[in-house]
């Protein structure tokens, strides 16, 4: 070989975005109020009836969450009993073609421990509707321990403990 490189020119489009419109950030903009304020019936009417959530973490609505219905169920979650929510802000609200970015900071109390954290809903839209929701949150323990109910200290743990004492026998 003489060092020719075969060359090819490569075009990335997306197709049936129009970019120019602002229906997501409009239907993000709606969401983000619906949520921070608990309007079920306005999230309801946002989601598509197909929509399909994937929230993330160990709480009680973690998994996939198909149809507005289901959905909207895991996305307005009550806080466990000995926890206060004393403040919900939209934090950022981004879009671009069909996609939008919501990001709801919080804060409260769990018992006496003070405790905030920040929940980012990626949506995807079909223009009119939200047809897709991906929740995640840098602070998840603390978004999971919010609406958990509350368990023992070392419950969950027993399986390093018993590595542990595997080892030591060996």
């Amino acid at each position: 070989m003489t060092g020719d490189v075969a060359h090819i020119d490569v075009t990335a489009t997306r197709p049936d975005v129009d970019d120019t419109t602002e229906a997501p950030r409009e239907l993000a903009s709606e969401f983000a109020r619906a949520l921070t304020t608990g309007d079920r019936e306005s999230v309801g009417s946002l989601l598509a009836t197909s929509v399909a959530v994937l929230i993330s973490g160990r709480g009680p609505t973690a998994g996939r969450h198909d149809g507005s219905d289901e959905a909207r169920s895991a996305l307005l979650v009550d806080a466990r009993p000995d926890a206060v929510v004393d403040a919900v802000d939209v934090a950022e609200v981004l879009a671009d073609g069909r996609r939008a970015l919501v990001v709801i900071a919080q804060s409260g109390s769990i018992g006496s421990r003070p405790v905030t954290w920040e929940t980012a809903y990626h949506l995807q839209t079909d223009g009119e509707r939200i047809v897709g929701v991906t929740e995640y949150s840098g602070d998840q323990y603390v978004a999971d321990e919010v609406t958990s109910v509350p368990v023992m200290p070392n419950e969950g743990r027993w399986w390093r403990w018993r590595a542990r004492s595997r080892r030591a026998r060996s």
